[in-house]
């Protein structure tokens, strides 16, 4: 069985745990320093119909994070923006796989020789935006929409909803808000192109959670 860690448990990073929970064979264990958001990451699991382990961890401690993820095959990061620099160093360390959904004002690129040394591949700014814009545009490119992509632009905003899982059982969505792209290209047939991308409804992939 192969083990994912999330560090982190709050909005985000618990229900990160809970869908990763649902892919068959995986082992979830959600990191916090805080107890009352592994409690919510239990509860939220429970609701899903899956288990979610947790553990108290001082993130901002990389030698704490080393610790953790020791055993881990995969590591995904959902922590604040300023502990998401210090975190990726420790992961590389590792030499671990890592996804991290943290915004960060550092370049995560100095920690590219580390990483190759290591063995490290780590996916970083994996959030809504950057993150879920940069798959919207690669999404137009896969299905040719554009013979050619030339260009991604910052085009408004984007409506993304939050699933409120309420404690009747029930849910919920409202909006929280996030960006939209623009894609500038080229059609089959020649002539320019421009347009935003427009959210729609798709099918789970696999291996996408």
């Amino acid at each position: 069985m192969r083990t994912a860690v999330c560090l982190g448990a709050g909005m985000v990073g618990r229900l990160l745990a809970a869908d990763l929970a649902r892919e068959r064979g995986v082992r979830v264990v959600a990191l916090d320093r805080s107890a009352s958001s592994l409690e919510r990451a239990r509860a939220l699991a429970g609701r899903m119909g899956v288990e979610v382990e947790t553990g108290e961890a001082d993130l901002s401690d990389p030698a704490a994070i080393a610790r953790a993820i020791e055993d881990a095959d995969v590591v995904c990061g959902a922590l604040a923006s300023h502990l998401g620099f210090a975190a990726l160093e420790a992961v590389c360390r590792a030499g671990k796989a890592y996804v991290d959904i943290s915004f960060m004002e550092e370049d995560a690129l100095e920690h590219d020789a580390l990483a190759k040394e290591r063995g490290a591949r780590a996916v970083v700014d994996m959030g809504v935006a950057p993150g879920m814009s940069n798959l919207l545009a690669g999404e137009v490119a896969r299905d040719r929409v554009l013979h050619r992509l030339d260009d991604v632009a910052d085009a408004g905003s984007l409506l993304v909803r939050r699933l409120d899982h309420r404690r009747d059982g029930s849910t919920g969505r409202r909006r929280v808000g996030g960006v939209q792209v623009a894609v500038t290209g080229r059609r089959r047939g020649g002539g320019a192109s421009s347009r935003p991308a427009r959210p729609r409804p798709s099918r789970p992939r696999a291996g996408c959670g």
